[in-house]
């Protein structure tokens, strides 16, 4: 029972906090809409900062999202691959898994 109370009082003081200015925090959009496609997956970042992402603008590509928010086409794979996920070794060498199963 004290443990509960204690949550709820945690859940109070910080509700009240969060209302002390007026409004809870809001997401926004980093980048514009529709950049991406519907099968968007494996984001990974760099030691730089930089955000990359499978199927930028059309599937079988490689985008990458600066931290200013600006977004540019990194890659485009070979015909028939569509990464599915993406890692960086020690060296920054990108890893990426392919859906049909090739790993480059």
């Amino acid at each position: 029972m004290k443990r509960l109370s204690r949550v709820i009082i945690l859940m109070g003081i910080l509700s009240a906090s969060a209302n002390m200015y007026g409004q809870y925090y809001q997401a926004t959009d980093f980048t514009a809409e529709n950049l991406f496609t519907n099968n968007i997956e494996g984001p990974n970042v760099d030691k730089k900062g930089n955000l990359f992402v499978v199927n930028f603008q059309k599937d079988g590509t490689i985008g990458v999202v600066n931290k200013k928010g600006k977004v540019k086409l990194f890659v485009t794979l070979p015909e028939g691959s569509t990464a599915n996920a993406i890692m960086f070794d020690a060296q920054e060498n990108m890893l990426l898994a392919d859906l049909p199963g090739t790993i480059f």
